[in-house]
């Protein structure tokens, strides 16, 4: 669901209410704003960008002419897993892996959890499965777990596995409905009971991943990666 006006369509209402308790645009704005008064000083001037999927995610020009990336999610998603990812998202950029700064950590207004970070352009090339884009996407997922391992996994996530006796997770947003059975589900539940055996039965060391590391949150220059997104998405789990 991209939309540069805005909500146009009856799932961007339904994902909105789940993140703001509200499908009002208006009362959406105004929350927009009063969250950068209070995170940056500066009233919003424009929104040049809105991407509702697991959250809700903002491109923001600030009364100042700076550009930021906000962030807001429903409490369901957990305030301490995102303040985690926030904490370990700013270690990793203060240790000079390319992601986002983070210039607000997540706060609890309402219903709503509100994060700021800086923008940086995406760029994508335009053969994303070339080999040599898929070794700069492999150089950097080494790189990253490399700078986790020296982290910890001392803060809080979410298991990327579901606990025993639950086959799946919280589903990635309002619009899934994973109780709901077919006979096409049911292949597709009995793929994911295989899956799931094999894994709980691994010898993997346990680590903190990124559970969304593709191309499409990421950017590049000149073949070099520059950016790496989503760090809402870091999980922890096995290797493999």
């Amino acid at each position: 669901m991209y939309s540069r006006a805005g909500m146009f369509d009856d799932a961007d209402h339904a994902i909105a209410l789940s993140i703001f308790a509200t499908d009002n645009a208006i009362r959406i704005v105004a929350e927009l704003n009063d969250f950068c008064e209070q995170a940056a000083g500066q009233s919003v001037a424009a929104c040049s960008w809105l991407f509702l999927s697991v959250g809700a995610t903002f491109v923001v020009q600030l009364s100042d002419q700076r550009t930021v990336v906000v962030k807001a999610h429903g409490e369901h998603q957990g305030f301490e897993t995102l303040q985690s990812c926030a904490a370990v998202q700013r270690r990793l950029h203060e240790g000079g892996f390319p992601c986002p700064a983070v210039l607000t950590s997540p706060v609890l207004r309402g219903k709503t959890i509100w994060s700021m970070q800086s923008h940086v352009e995406h760029n994508m090339p335009e053969n994303t499965r070339s080999e040599a884009i898929r070794t700069v996407c492999a150089n950097g997922l080494a790189d990253f777990l490399h700078l986790m391992r020296k982290i910890g996994a001392s803060a809080r996530f979410d298991s990327w596995l579901p606990a025993p006796g639950i086959l799946w997770n919280r589903p990635h947003n309002v619009l899934f409905d994973f109780t709901a059975v077919t006979d096409d589900t049911e292949i597709i539940d009995a793929i994911a009971r295989d899956a799931k055996e094999l894994i709980e039965k691994s010898a993997y060391q346990q680590i903190i991943g990124h559970a969304d590391w593709s191309c499409q949150n990421m950017s590049f220059k000149d073949g070099v990666l520059v950016c790496v997104y989503d760090w809402d998405s870091l999980r922890f789990g096995t290797e493999e």
